[in-house]
């Protein structure tokens, strides 16, 4: 991999030291824990339009009280926009019952399964989020679910010792239906850099065009 991505920074920057606010459910308790600012923005500079900027939904911790089944957004900051989670199944922690609320593979899909993520520039395979308008130097970093669970087969494929589960390697949030807080969370995310053949570079003229893993995280609340 080439020391140099680009030669063009991403000089808008948000200012990491600014606080974020967010609703405290007094006038409106249905909007408890939701974002009002991150970051000191109301609104990201990445992408295009101004609903793919919106800061929307919560960090995934409150949630409107007796939203039910109802989808939940939340504003994953590592990814820098916001998205939602559908209900997917009934859980219990301590006897408690819980509503699991999971990210739905179309809303990671391509722009050509579902248009509304070409404002996110995502032109490339399912399951690959676009970050190159975010990272320092347009670097070619793309953010999947670990093992590239959810992804077209194609990106598995490409990399040696990958097995995705979606028990081991999928996030959710495990929600009290009635109070709307989350008792039980798991987000894990895998890091790839985009490697591209070019005939004109020695270091690159053999390889393979490929999306690779550098690493994957997990969070666990």
């Amino acid at each position: 991999i080439p020391k140099e991505f680009a030669f063009q920074n991403n000089v808008t920057k948000p200012n990491m030291s600014a606080p974020s606010s967010v609703y405290t459910g007094h006038r409106n308790v249905s909007r408890v824990g939701q974002y009002i600012k991150y970051q000191g923005m109301s609104k990201l500079p990445y992408w295009d339009g101004d609903d793919a900027n919106a800061v929307r939904g919560s960090e995934g911790v409150f949630f409107g009280p007796g939203n039910g089944k109802k989808p939940v957004y939340v504003f994953v900051d590592q990814l820098f926009r916001s998205g939602y989670f559908n209900f997917t199944s009934y859980e219990k922690l301590n006897g408690i019952d819980l509503y699991r609320f999971s990210i739905p593979e179309f809303e990671l899909a391509s722009a050509k399964r579902n248009p509304a993520n070409r404002n996110f520039y995502a032109y490339g395979p399912d399951g690959i989020c676009n970050l190159t308008t975010v990272v320092p130097f347009n670097a070619p970093v793309y953010a999947s679910k670990p093992h590239f669970l959810g992804c077209d087969v194609g990106l598995i494929r490409n990399v040696s010792g990958l097995a995705p589960n979606a028990t081991l390697h999928d996030s959710y949030l495990d929600i009290e239906p009635l109070s709307g807080v989350m008792l039980r969370g798991v987000k894990r995310l895998q890091m790839n850099v985009k490697i591209e053949r070019d005939a004109l570079l020695s270091d690159l003229k053999h390889i393979r065009s490929m999306y690779f893993p550098l690493f994957w995280a997990e969070e666990i609340a």
